[in-house]
């Protein structure tokens, strides 16, 4: 209700921000371990965008 009152999304960071931080986090590291070996490259969007341009 707070929500549609004001548009404001803040009041949702109290269950969003742990959710993040303790389940995907993790599974996000997990998955990516398990397939390490077939990373090419790894850098921030612009060293990314500069490798494929290559």
């Amino acid at each position: 209700m707070q929500q549609q009152r004001t548009a404001s999304t803040e009041a949702h960071f109290a269950w969003l921000v742990p959710l993040l931080e303790e389940y995907y986090d993790p599974m996000y590291r997990y998955q990516l371990g398990k397939k390490a070996g077939k990373i090419l490259f790894r850098g921030s969007w612009q060293e990314v965008a500069a490798w494929l341009a290559k």
